[in-house]
């Protein structure tokens, strides 16, 4: 073919093609990374609490009766310790569990931060039943029965917590209203610590399966 600026007529349709290629994939890229950017970090003009120490102490300062830059230091430690990148559904958990306050639970029937129970001091990796009274070793032991159930649950935040919260024998049981309803108030606040509304973000049900829910409890 003729030349046309150095290049031969017949490779224009070639050269043409490459470059939309190119470009195509670069958009692409743009898209998934403004995406990610925006859910994960900045959704709502909000930062996601648990991608960050700094606004973790500030958040959890404000409820604790203990010193918050050790619970976060701690949570933190178990996090990594145990491969759980989302660091939001660990504060999601420790806020459902127990509003971020040392005490024992309502029903009497556990104690501390992640609401340990005494009956099942075995299952999370402590040496006795006292060390859930212990702030360190309930961190520890929330973090690493969390982490199985988060296995467990193929790393669904919010099925995992039904297994931390009603038992891993019952986790993902819809049928159980107290499971549904638990389940619930840690997805609002898990959405509210990561995208700062509690109906934007994770959802546990689509909308065609709500009816199905409706009708199981």
């Amino acid at each position: 073919g003729q030349l046309k600026s150095g290049i031969i007529i017949d490779e224009l349709p070639t050269i043409y093609f490459k470059q939309r290629i190119i470009m195509g994939v670069f958009i692409t890229l743009m898209v998934i990374f403004n995406y990610n950017t925006s859910y994960a970090i900045t959704a709502n003009n909000h930062v996601d609490i648990g991608t960050s120490k700094e606004l973790a102490y500030d958040y959890v300062a404000k409820y604790t009766n203990e010193d918050p830059h050790y619970i976060v230091d701690r949570i933190w430690e178990e996090a990594d310790r145990y491969g759980i990148y989302d660091k939001t559904a660990l504060l999601a958990l420790f806020e459902t569990e127990s509003s971020w306050v040392t005490q024992p639970a309502g029903d009497g029937l556990g104690y501390g931060l992640g609401q340990l129970s005494y009956e099942y001091w075995s299952d999370y990796d402590l040496n006795s039943q006292n060390d859930i009274y212990d702030v360190t070793k309930n961190i520890h032991g929330s973090v690493y029965y969390y982490a199985k159930m988060l296995e467990a649950a193929n790393g669904d935040p919010a099925v995992a917590y039904t297994g931390y919260n009603g038992g891993a024998g019952n986790m993902g049981d819809f049928s159980i209203p107290a499971i549904v309803e638990h389940m619930n108030n840690y997805i609002a606040i898990y959405n509210r610590l990561k995208t700062g509304d509690p109906g934007v973000g994770y959802q546990a049900f689509p909308e065609e399966d709500q009816s199905e829910l409706e009708q199981m409890i």
